[in-house]
C-alpha cells in the first residue's frame, strides 16, 4: 500500500495551563500560545520551531489583539506568508484542522501552525483588581480562515434563544425525550457520564479541575 506523500499528519502537539495567582507573573494569551508551540516543537523532536506557511489562531474572547498570529510569528522569529484568525464558534478549532489538512493534501501548504489560548481567569482577576492589561494590539488585519456563520434559526432569535447556555438545554431535552428517559433518569445518566469524565480529568495535568467527582455530587445542586 502506497501512502500519498501529501497525506496531512500531526507532527507535534503542545499544551500549557496557567494557574498563577500573582497577576505580575501571569502570561497573556499570545505568550501562552508561543509556549505551547515550543512544547509542540519539542514533542516533534525538533531543536527549533520550523518555518511555517501559515500561523492560524482560534478567535479569542479574553483579549482582542487584532492579529494574534502576527505577534506569535514575531515572538518566534517566523515569517509565514499568512497569519490567520478564525471566526467565533466552538467548532472553529476542528474547522482550522480540516482546512489545513485540505490545503496540505492539495499542495497549497507544507506546514501550518494552529494555536488557541485564553486567559479568562486572569482577566477576571484583573477586572476585580481594577487593572487594565497593557497587552499588545495591531491594526494588521489577519486572514479570516473560517466562515462567520449565523448559527441560530429565526424561530430561536425571535425568542431570544441565542446563547449556548440557552441552546444546549434544548439539545439535552431533545436527547432525553428521544431516549425515552424521565428527567430524573436522565440526570442520573448524565451525572454518571460526567463522573467518568472527571476521573479522566483528575489524572490530566492540563485539566483545570483535577478532581474526580461522584455522580451524586455532580447531579446534586450545591
Amino acid at each position: 500500500m502506497t501512502i500519498d506523500p501529501r497525506t496531512p499528519v500531526l507532527v507535534g502537539a503542545g499544551q500549557m495551563v496557567q494557574r498563577t495567582d500573582n497577576l505580575d507573573d501571569a502570561l497573556d494569551p499570545v505568550a501562552m500560545m508561543v509556549e505551547a508551540i515550543r512544547r509542540a516543537t519539542t514533542d516533534a523532536g525538533l531543536a527549533s520551531v520550523p518555518k511555517a506557511d501559515a500561523i492560524r489562531v482560534v478567535s479569542l474572547l479574553s483579549w482582542k489583539y487584532g492579529n494574534p498570529a502576527r505577534f506569535i510569528a514575531d515572538d518566534l522569529g517566523l515569517s509565514p506568508r499568512e497569519t490567520g484568525l478564525s471566526a467565533m464558534g466552538g467548532n472553529t478549532p476542528q474547522t482550522l484542522v480540516n482546512a489545513a489538512a485540505r490545503e496540505i493534501l492539495a499542495g497549497e501548504c507544507d506546514l501550518v501552525i494552529l494555536a488557541g489560548g485564553e486567559t479568562t481567569r486572569t482577566r477576571a482577576r484583573m477586572r476585580k483588581a481594577g487593572i487594565e492589561p497593557d497587552w499588545r494590539y495591531t491594526d494588521d488585519a489577519p486572514v479570516l480562515v473560517s466562515e462567520d456563520l449565523v448559527m441560530n434559526m429565526p424561530e430561536e432569535r425571535d425568542r431570544q434563544i441565542v446563547m449556548p447556555i440557552q441552546i444546549y438545554p434544548l439539545f439535552e431535552t431533545a436527547l432525553r425525550a428521544r431516549a425515552g428517559r424521565s428527567v430524573a433518569d436522565h440526570q442520573v445518566h448524565i451525572s454518571e457520564l460526567w463522573s467518568r469524565f472527571s476521573q479522566v480529568a483528575a489524572t490530566n495535568p492540563y485539566a483545570w479541575t483535577q478532581r474526580a467527582f461522584t455522580d451524586e455530587e455532580i447531579r446534586t445542586p450545591t
